[in-house]
């Protein structure tokens, strides 16, 4: 690169004392680029506490193609102003014009232009160039509105005590927004108001809070005639929708079975006998039966 003085000599071939001598300059530059072209980005949209999404631009298209690496800087734009932040810490730059969102912090909710800025490296051009990239990011809160539906239907139980053994409940559930965080919950319903279950409760109720499943075991025969309301939900963790739970209600009745015993009575072989005093006597009979 630079500036080169040239001698162009022009004389006969018979004569070659005879001539014409032009002087000129030539300057040789680096490929200008007139142009660059970035590629546009639909509006990315993200919803707080959902798994991370992902998006990206390729490099900007250069006129003429001149090859070179472009030089790239990654902010946040005011439109309204025209100025300039740092991204924030959540809105990561992963890797060559790609980006990674990922928030649980609620505050982040808003729209937001991140500027992708294109340059020349200053080594190639006379003047500096550069072209601007905007794509419009929206964070909102869609977990706000999600419900959650019962997929499944858990009946009223009569459980016998020490007899029916392992009880599994295993109730299922969906809900309108998926990636929003939820969470399995059992509470116990008295006198109308709910409780979490108490530590003797637990012993008889064991409850998953990965699946929402549980298990009623129990040979505790104290629990004859209790009966014991359970709400047995899922719950969209950052929900403020009326549906954001998903609850079954159900009746577990403890009853020791031999309340349910049926008993045949003794049968007597005389149904009436004359006894006779100082006289040994029999009166021969099966005895009684539990035929339950």
């Amino acid at each position: 690169m630079g500036v080169y003085e040239l001698d162009l000599r022009a004389y006969l071939v018979e004569y070659p004392n005879v001539e014409l001598v032009k002087k000129f300059k030539i300057k040789i530059i680096w490929c200008q680029v007139t142009d660059l072209q970035p590629t546009p980005v639909t509006r990315q949209t993200y919803d707080v506490y959902t798994p991370a999404i992902q998006f990206s631009t390729v490099d900007f298209v250069q006129t003429p193609l001149c090859g070179y690496d472009l030089e790239y800087e990654y902010r946040i734009k005011n439109i309204e102003k025209g100025t300039y932040t740092p991204l924030p810490s959540w809105l990561k730059q992963v890797s060559h014009l790609s980006f990674d969102v990922f928030t649980m912090d609620p505050t982040s909710l808003g729209k937001y232009y991140i500027s992708v800025i294109g340059k020349v490296p200053a080594m190639y051009m006379d003047l500096p160039y550069e072209e601007e990239l905007i794509i419009e990011l929206r964070v909102k809160d869609g977990c706000e509105d999600d419900q959650v539906t019962n997929l499944s239907v858990v009946a009223d139980t009569l459980y016998n005590v020490a007899e029916d053994g392992l009880v599994r409940y295993m109730p299922t559930w969906s809900h309108s927004e998926e990636g929003c965080p939820i969470e399995y919950l059992v509470s116990r319903v008295v006198g109308g108001v709910e409780r979490p279950l108490s530590a003797d409760e637990e012993t008889v109720l064991k409850h998953f809070n990965t699946t929402g499943w549980l298990d009623l075991e129990t040979s505790d025969y104290a629990l004859d005639g209790e009966v014991w309301t359970i709400r047995l939900f899922m719950r969209s963790s950052f929900s403020k929708s009326p549906l954001r739970d998903g609850a079954h209600i159900f009746d577990i009745e403890f009853r020791d079975i031999c309340w349910d015993s049926k008993l045949l009575a003794a049968s007597f072989e005389e149904a009436f006998m004359l006894y006779e005093v100082w006289q040994m006597q029999s009166n021969l009979f099966t005895k009684m039966v539990d035929a339950s």
